[in-house]
């Protein structure tokens, strides 16, 4: 995963992934050793938990085994699995509860991400007060934008200081929509993903994620019921539509993807930017946007002449 990530240009990355209630998750032990040891190509920067405090109604592509009722004994259990790597945690504010582990994940540095919510408008809003500040898939996995019934979009939409994550592939999000949060958010809330899943930088085929089978076709990935679950998209390629879809500029686009998601990470100090002290984290692009050279802390991890 760390090398292909390189592949397409990033330096740094959150392992996404879920936890079973109940179950020996021993993934989690083999990403943190990961995020304690280091990789050979992007960085492991933290994981990232969707779930399992979220709603049944919007899970998408996660299970229901990875699903359980806010508790804190729970929480509690998450963290002590995935270690010092936790970063982030998706997160439905309207769950019964939440709201107390919202301000627990405040208090140990963990960022509460709303998302898999069907969140009111009222409900975000007071997720957002409890110290939600960044949103998971945007669109994706919430209800919809209703004029008489705003849900979470419109609390989204109006709060300056909360972030979003988007999928620009144009599947996830028509380029419609995409332009739509581009306007809402701006440059600076904005910050573009791949949810890239394993079929990224493999061929279009037949995979298996957490035990179900998916098809990854032209960039799109879903279980055989029609369900999106993630991109074989890599980021390079993401910013490439970005760029198409709004007309944005080349380098507000890829501000969306160093020095956005570096200020949500909390290392807007030491990434994001070509700056004297900062990490040497750099990539060489064509003008294509393809990857040339990935570099990370200065050492080359991805050389396409190498290939």
């Amino acid at each position: 995963i760390s090398r292909t990530c390189a592949r397409y240009g990033v330096t740094g990355f959150l392992a996404t992934t879920v936890y079973k209630p109940g179950e020996d998750n021993r993934h989690l032990e083999v990403t943190a050793k990961a995020f304690e040891r280091g990789l050979s190509g992007a960085q492991l920067l933290g994981v990232h938990h969707e779930g399992p405090f979220i709603s049944a109604q919007k899970r998408g592509m996660i299970q229901p085994e990875c699903l359980a009722e806010p508790a804190a004994q729970t929480l509690d259990q998450v963290c002590e699995s995935t270690g010092a790597g936790l970063r982030m945690m998706t997160i439905a504010p309207e769950l019964p509860g939440n709201l107390d582990l919202i301000e627990r994940l405040a208090r140990r540095g963990v960022i509460a991400s709303l998302g898999h919510t069907h969140a009111t408008y009222e409900e975000a809003r007071a997720g957002f007060d409890a110290g939600i500040d960044h949103v998971t898939h945007l669109f994706n996995a919430m209800p919809g934008l209703h004029h008489r019934d705003p849900g979470p979009l419109g609390a989204i939409f109006e709060s300056s200081d909360v972030t979003a994550q988007v999928i620009v592939d144009g599947v996830h999000l028509h380029p419609s929509t995409v332009r739509l949060a581009w306007a809402a958010l701006g440059a600076d809330r904005f910050v573009t993903i791949t949810d890239g899943i394993q079929a990224m930088g493999l061929p279009d085929g037949k995979y298996i994620y957490n035990g179900v089978d998916y098809e990854a076709r032209d960039g799109a990935a879903r279980y055989r019921d029609g369900t999106l679950i993630g991109t074989a998209l890599g980021l390079n390629q993401m910013v490439s539509r970005l760029i198409d879809f709004t007309g944005c500029t080349r380098i507000e686009a890829i501000r969306t993807v160093t020095e956005n998601p570096a200020h949500v990470l909390g290392l807007s100090q030491q990434k994001g930017r070509i700056q004297a002290g900062y990490d040497a984290d750099l990539v060489l692009m064509d003008d294509d946007l393809s990857v040339q050279t990935t570099i990370v802390g200065g050492k080359t991890v991805y050389q396409r002449d190498e290939e």
